[in-house]
């Protein structure tokens, strides 16, 4: 319950009664409560904000290393990712990963194709193929870079066979041509443990 202030002028009311004073008693016997005996925090402050900035200074920071123990404790790799592979440029190639792909829950793969960038999310990747499409106009015409490619330990392989782009006109008119050209740059993975 919020209290309620008094607005207190000599010689008018309210008056100075049992009512008022102990609406003001509970008011701070309820803001008391409601803060808690600052002697029962491990601190050496002796006012709240204080006390409150000294056990804040004392919040652990997640390290990038695993905790021995077994229980409650996690990596920051666990619930940020660990980087595998990064380029800016990017590459149509192979990919070398850092770690296998067999080590990790889940995987988030990043690229580009021309300025459009994408990325796809794939649990339990290893073994796993996938394929990625972009989109963007060129005048009238639209067209769609399609690659194919498959995780096994430490490579992401596109299968050329399976890549190429499909021209779709204004007209809804479709022409697909596997060129066995990968147009689709992979500029960033992480894996999640």
């Amino acid at each position: 319950m919020a209290y309620t202030k008094t607005n207190w002028v000599n010689d008018t009311s309210p008056a100075i009664n049992a009512t008022n004073l102990n609406n003001i008693e509970n008011g701070i016997s309820a803001n008391d409560t409601a803060i808690g005996d600052i002697s029962t925090l491990d601190t050496t402050a002796t006012n709240l904000v204080d006390a409150v900035n000294e056990v804040k200074g004392d919040i652990p920071v997640v390290s990038d290393t695993y905790s021995t123990s077994t229980t409650g404790a996690y990596s920051s790799n666990y619930i940020n990712g660990e980087v595998l592979y990064e380029s800016t440029a990017g590459t149509t190639g192979t990919v070398t990963l850092s770690n296998s792909a067999a080590n990790y829950r889940y995987m988030e793969i990043y690229g580009k194709t021309t300025d459009v960038s994408t990325s796809i999310k794939l649990d339990n990747p290893n073994g796993k193929s996938f394929s990625v499409n972009t989109r963007y106009a060129v005048g009238t015409l639209f067209v769609m870079p399609l690659s194919f490619h498959t995780i096994n330990g430490t490579s992401i392989t596109p299968d050329l066979t399976k890549c190429g782009y499909a021209n779709i006109t204004n007209t809804g008119a479709a022409n697909f041509n596997f060129d066995n050209t990968n147009y689709f740059l992979i500029t960033k993975v992480i894996g999640y443990r």
